[in-house]
């Protein structure tokens, strides 16, 4: 069984409480059911998947995806082929020794670039050092 939860589960974000707190309420019960279904053959993993887009980020304009690329250590976004990679590996016998993980598959970005997105109103245009003192950023 493996699950799907993004970064902001693991690492958190500025003004995403509820958000990352749902995805966050994932990794207890996968590290929980890894150890109740260890016994009986059963795996539980979950995937931190970074930003990939697709239909639902559609809107999403063309600058903050190339910021987000430029932030990863990769210099790419992510494709659904490469969360699709990690989770036919865990599905696999080669991640036969592997269970109760989360595992990140966000090219290095380790959740930097939702903090990041902070800093941007919602047109993504940089937020001034008025706005930021406004929102209490310092």
């Amino acid at each position: 069984m493996n699950r799907y939860i993004t970064n902001l589960g693991k690492y958190g974000n500025i003004g995403s409480l509820n958000y990352s707190a749902m995805k966050a309420g994932i990794l207890g019960p996968t590290r929980t059911m890894a150890e109740e279904w260890g016994p009986e053959g059963i795996r539980v993993n979950a995937i931190y998947p970074g930003f990939v887009p697709t239909e639902l980020t559609g809107d999403v304009p063309e600058g903050p995806l190339e910021m987000l690329a430029d932030m990863t250590p990769l210099n790419r976004l992510g494709t659904p082929e490469d969360i699709a990679g990690v989770a036919v590996f865990l599905a696999s016998d080669l991640a036969k020794f592997v269970t109760g993980e989360g595992i990140n598959v966000d090219g290095g970005l380790r959740g930097k670039a939702p903090a990041a997105f902070t800093l941007y109103d919602n047109k993504y245009r940089r937020l001034t050092a008025a706005q930021m003192r406004q929102l209490g950023i310092t």
